[in-house]
């Protein structure tokens, strides 16, 4: 029991250390800059919730992440032109009519750091779980492993 407990939180560390590192390590290790806004270079921004630099979201761009796109560009860092008119073009996804919403980017970043404590929480669960049920059936086993043994030893001294 104790090398299957060993494994489960090797998995939940595992787990949980892949999603900091898929999570936490988005920007790039050198978006510090000394004498920006809160250190951050040109399109970064201070997340304060990490304490540290992120990249600009899509459709946005320059010291601290504070402008959209010019009109005619759109994307990451700005760097894509619209190939339709200005105001059809759409600061974060470029061109698109005007009578559809443009399409919301689901960024896995933000779906991890919603789910993840609600994923450590259900492991961490199912482990207590386990090792509650693991041992009311130890407990279970050793009752009445006994008194199989007492009735085997009263029928034999009858026969």
């Amino acid at each position: 029991m104790s090398s299957l407990i060993v494994f489960y939180v090797y998995i939940l560390c595992f787990i949980v250390c892949l999603i900091d590192n898929c999570v936490g390590h988005s920007a790039s290790s050198d978006s510090r800059c000394d004498g920006r806004y809160k250190g951050c270079c040109e399109g970064f921004k201070h997340d304060a919730t990490l304490n540290r630099c992120i990249e600009c979201e899509v459709g946005y761009y320059s010291e601290n992440c504070s402008s959209r796109c010019p009109k005619g560009t759109y994307g990451k860092d700005c760097q894509e032109k619209c190939s339709c008119s200005e105001d059809e073009c759409h600061f974060e996804r470029g061109c698109f009519n005007e009578k559809q919403e443009p399409p919301r980017e689901v960024k896995l970043e933000n779906i991890l750091r919603k789910t993840m404590p609600g994923l450590v929480f259900l492991l961490i669960f199912v482990m207590v779980a386990y090792m509650l049920v693991f041992v009311f059936q130890k407990l279970t086993v050793r009752r009445v492993i006994p008194s199989i043994d007492v009735v085997i030893k009263e029928d034999d001294s009858r026969g």
